[in-house]
Formats: C-alpha cells, sequence, structure tokens
C-alpha cells in the first residue's frame, strides 16, 4: 500500500483495493468488540468486576486503534503522521498486555501480584520515555510511505514479542494443568486469545519490519475472532456470570456482522438475498431476545416472590390457617408458572422453529457463499437453538403433567425394544467415557407394557443418560425383569445401575422431587446439566401408574434406579 493511493478518506473507504476494503470491514468486528466489552462489563454484577473492565479496556483500547490507525492512512500531514504513528504503537502495546493481564485474572480468578504490576510499568515508562526523542520514528516521507525507524521500534518488537510469548506460554501450562472438568472452557479461551494476540502483534512487528502495511489488514481478524469464542464460552459455560448476554451478543454479531456484508457485494441477486437475511436475523433476534428476557424476569420475579413466602411462613409457623394459605399460593404459583410457559410457548417454538430454520439455510449456502469461520460460528448458533427448541418442549411436558393434562397415547409397548434403542443412543458417550454400559434381558419374549412409547422412551433416556453422566469409573448396568406387583398384576421391573458418584439419605428422599437444581457433586462432574431429567423421568412413570424409586449406600458408592411398570 503507497501514500499516493489515498488522496482522501473517502477514497480509501471506498476504494476497490482488497486490502482498503479489508480494513474498512475490521470496523464492524471492533464496534462489536466494544458492544460486548459493555455488555460484560455492565452485567457482570456478580463476578469480579476487574474482569469486565479489563476487557472494556481491551476493546476500547483495540476501537481506538482502529480510529488512530485509520486518520494515519487518510492523512498527509508526515508530523501529525508520526504523533499517530507513536501513538498507535502504544495502544498496541497496551492491548497486549491488558490481554495478559484480563486472561490471568478471568481463569485464576484472582488479581496478578504487586511484583508483576511493577515490572510491566518500568517497561511501559522505559518506552513512553523515548517516545519525544530521536530514538523513535526519525522521519516520513508521503510520497511512498518511507518510515525511518529510530532504536525504540526494536525495544517495540521485544515488548510485542514478551507479552504474546508470555501469554502463550501461560495458557498452554494452564490447559495441561486445569482439571477436567475446566479444560474444555480454558482451551476454547486460550485458543481464542492466542489467537487474537499472535495475529494482531504478529502481524504489526511483521508489517513494520517489512514495511508491507498490506499485511496489518490481515491481522486485524483476530479481534472477531477472539470475540467469538468469548461470546461461545458464555453461552456454552455461563462464562461472567451473565444470563441474557449469550443470546444478546450472538444476535448483535450476527446483524453486525450480515450487514457489513453490504460493502464487499457486487452481486444485485447477492444483496437482494442479503437484505433478506438481514432483515429476517434482526426481526427473529429481536423475538428471541424479548422472550428469552421475559422468561429470565417472570422467573426471578417467581422466586423472589416465593423467598417473600417463605420468610413469611416463618414467622407465622404457630398459624395453620397462614400455613394453609401459604401452601395455597404456592400452588397456585406453580400452576402459574405452568400456565404462563404454555401460554408463552408459540412465543417461545415459532421463532426458534423459524430462526433454526434459516441457520440450516444459511449454513447450505442457501443465501451466499458463507466463509468457514462464519460457517462455524453458524453451526454453534444452530445447535444452541436446537438444544433451546428441546427444553421449551421438556418445559410444555412439565407443565401439562403438572396441570393434570394427559399427554400419554397409551398402546402396546415393547419395554425389550425401547432399552435397546435407548442403549445404543447412549454407548458412545460411555465409550467416550471408557465405562462400561450393558443391558440384560430375560430369556424368551416378554410381555409388552401398556404405556406411551415415545414419553416411556424419554423416561427410561434420561435415567440411562443420567447414570452414564455422573459415572467416571466402573460403568452402568442396565436390566429388565418380568413378575407380578400388587393384586397380583404383571409387571416389568427395569433397573438402573451404576458405579457413579452415589447419593446421601437426603438426596436419595428427593431426587426425583428436584427441578432445576443438583446436588454439589453432580456440579462437579456434569457442569451443564438442566436438573430437570429425574424429574421428568419420574412425572411421566407417575403418568403411567407405575412405580419408580432410588438407592444408594452413599457418597462415591453408586446409585440404583428402579421403575416397575404395568405390563398386558
Amino acid at each position: 500500500m503507497f501514500c499516493t493511493d489515498i488522496p482522501n478518506p473517502v477514497f480509501f473507504i471506498f476504494s476497490n483495493s482488497v486490502p482498503h476494503l479489508l480494513y474498512f470491514s475490521h470496523i464492524p468486528s471492533a464496534i462489536i468488540a466494544l458492544i460486548l466489552g459493555f455488555f460484560i462489563f455492565n452485567k457482570n454484577r456478580s463476578g469480579s468486576r476487574i474482569v469486565g473492565g479489563l476487557l472494556l479496556f481491551v476493546s476500547i483500547t483495540f476501537f481506538v486503534w482502529i480510529i488512530f490507525d485509520l486518520i494515519l492512512w487518510t492523512n498527509n500531514s508526515s508530523n501529525l503522521i508520526i504523533f499517530i504513528w507513536s501513538a498507535i504503537n502504544l495502544l498496541e502495546m497496551f492491548i497486549s498486555a491488558s490481554t495478559l493481564y484480563f486472561s490471568y485474572v478471568f481463569l485464576e480468578k484472582r488479581d496478578i501480584s504487586f511484583k508483576i504490576k511493577l515490572f510491566v510499568g518500568i517497561l511501559f515508562l522505559i518506552y513512553v520515555a523515548f517516545i519525544p526523542t530521536s530514538f523513535n520514528l526519525v522521519k516520513f516521507t508521503l510520497n511512498d510511505c518511507g518510515v525511518e525507524q529510530g532504536l525504540l521500534f526494536y525495544y517495540f518488537y521485544f515488548l510485542e514479542i514478551l507479552f504474546s510469548s508470555w501469554l502463550a506460554i501461560y495458557l498452554i501450562k494452564k490447559i495441561i494443568t486445569s482439571k477436567k472438568g475446566e479444560r474444555a472452557m480454558t482451551t476454547y479461551f486460550s485458543i481464542g486469545a492466542i489467537g487474537f494476540l499472535a495475529s494482531f502483534s504478529g502481524a504489526n512487528v511483521v508489517a513494520s519490519i517489512t514495511e508491507r502495511w498490506e499485511i496489518l489488514q490481515y491481522g486485524l481478524f483476530g479481534m472477531p475472532f477472539f470475540m467469538a469464542f468469548l461470546v461461545y464460552l458464555i453461552v456454552r459455560y455461563k462464562a461472567f456470570n451473565i444470563k441474557l448476554l449469550g443470546a444478546e451478543a450472538l444476535i448483535v454479531a450476527m446483524i453486525v456482522l450480515t450487514g457489513s456484508q453490504f460493502f464487499f457485494i457486487q452481486n444485485p441477486t447477492n444483496r437482494v438475498l442479503t437484505t433478506i437475511t438481514f432483515v429476517l436475523i434482526t426481526f427473529f433476534g429481536w423475538l428471541l431476545v424479548k422472550s428469552v428476557a421475559r422468561e429470565i424476569k417472570q422467573k426471578e420475579e417467581i422466586d423472589r416472590y416465593a423467598e417473600e413466602l417463605g420468610q413469611a411462613k416463618e414467622k407465622l409457623e404457630a398459624s395453620y390457617r397462614v400455613e394453609k394459605q401459604a401452601k395455597e399460593e404456592l400452588e397456585r404459583i406453580g400452576e402459574a408458572k405452568s400456565q404462563f410457559i404454555m401460554a408463552t410457548q408459540h412465543h417461545l417454538r415459532t421463532p426458534l422453529t423459524a430462526l433454526k430454520g434459516y441457520l440450516s439455510m444459511a449454513i447450505e449456502g442457501d443465501f451466499g457463499r458463507v466463509n468457514k469461520i462464519l460457517k462455524e460460528k453458524l453451526g454453534f448458533c444452530f445447535e444452541s437453538t436446537n438444544r433451546l427448541i428441546k427444553l421449551v418442549n421438556e418445559f410444555l411436558d412439565i407443565s401439562k403433567l403438572q396441570l393434570g393434562r394427559d399427554i400419554l397415547e397409551v398402546k402396546e409397548a415393547s419395554i425389550t425394544e425401547i432399552l435397546q434403542d435407548v442403549i445404543a443412543e447412549v454407548k458412545p458417550e460411555a465409550d467416550k467415557k471408557s465405562i462400561y454400559l450393558t443391558l440384560g434381558l430375560p430369556p424368551g419374549s416378554v410381555a409388552p407394557a401398556m404405556a406411551d412409547p415415545i414419553k416411556i422412551r424419554e423416561a427410561l433416556y434420561n435415567l440411562i443418560d443420567n447414570a452414564v453422566k455422573y459415572t467416571e469409573k466402573g460403568g452402568v448396568r442396565v436390566s429388565l425383569e418380568a413378575g407380578k406387583g400388587e393384586a397380583g398384576k404383571n409387571t416389568l421391573l427395569i433397573t438402573v445401575v451404576d458405579t457413579g458418584i452415589g447419593m446421601s439419605k437426603q438426596e436419595v428422599a428427593d431426587v426425583f422431587g428436584r427441578q432445576f437444581e443438583r446436588g454439589k457433586e453432580a456440579k462437579k462432574v456434569y457442569a451443564l446439566g438442566r436438573g430437570i431429567g429425574l424429574y421428568i423421568a419420574a412425572s411421566i412413570i407417575k403418568a403411567h401408574k407405575g412405580r419408580i424409586w432410588a438407592e444408594s449406600l452413599g457418597q462415591g458408592k453408586g446409585s440404583s434406579f428402579f421403575v416397575e411398570l404395568v405390563a398386558k
């Protein structure tokens, strides 16, 4: 890139030169980083404020760097160019050091020591002290963008390489030493952080040394790469303790990135398709965020009201009348919650289904060619939407069962075939964990059960999948037996025995009654559980007039789950 190629900012922005267009395309990425930084800083109320502050600082500094560099290449004053050039080098070092600082605080959940802060501060002071001297930029010529660099630039290269290497070594060491449950999140974060700093700092250093300034444009792709990984951590691992940010950030990122495509489209057909995609993403994204926000607000109100009601119950425990009213009020709240979820099913499921469809079309290329990075991120969105749709359906089933509505289509159901199908589906997960998963069936034919095959399969899947998830060593043994129950009725007994984390007596007593709540050991082993699988299984079995119960010898001694169904 030559200075004579850029006589004014308007030509720079709308030039057909690939490096120019690439550079301008990074402005939306910088805006996304800025928005994400503000979101996390503003909404990370329950976490460490220093984490949100550091990310916000990195985002703001990167945005200012983009603007300063844009001024640098659209200006014709040598003195101003030298000043701006010195400023962006200082900003670049701030970005590198702050990214390292942010990574440490985010993963260690504590601040760095004063000695390290003092060491880095001295390094910066040395650099700042020599900026106004002849050791910095000596001169700059406009006709060919010629730069005569002083000795300070070698110190600048040293600091950039130091901070990038420091970050890479720390994160690689952190991945190796992380616990099994934290290693995946640490790995994803490390890929994003190392990719960002290596791309950003590396491109600047290489461009400065070779004076091939177009390299700068490609190095800026590191920031959207890093932001994408942060959004994934928020959605997948609930990073920063933020409830709504995942949905908001994904929608905003999709809107901005889709909108930025208008600067590159030459084909009128692609422009029309991109416009349609932009409108649909904006509309359905707004519906999705609004629905999630309404659900979160409703849940918070119910939780707050239940807490207040619990306090009132403690104060008026001696009064039978007040206790009865409290019980009725709790039941009313539960019914209201179920009614709310059912009433809003179309507001949740309809936009989600539409969003899933358009995401699928975008991934398949129906709206035009999608680059590899965007296709990968759209894939993440598609998987998240699938999980949301499944969760909505589970909520609807719970609500219908709680309201006493019949959701069963009873007919002859082969429990043997259902168990074989479930085992085949869960087996890959067990193999992945190197634990056994076996099925024991009685000899000969087994009488079918009078049940809803789909719902019974869901219940048995939840039981077996739950056993595999919370078993780290040994395995899970599933068996089926035919027998006689009360009043001489033919029964089928399904037993699921695991060698997993086990349960205390208290956990055994209410394991099927908890919703959205799990034991401490369960959270350690499987952090992504929602705490409703066993509740749904118990609700389905009880709706079939069957019995379900659990047994355990204690923590770390495995668990046994039993299901008894009426056979034909």
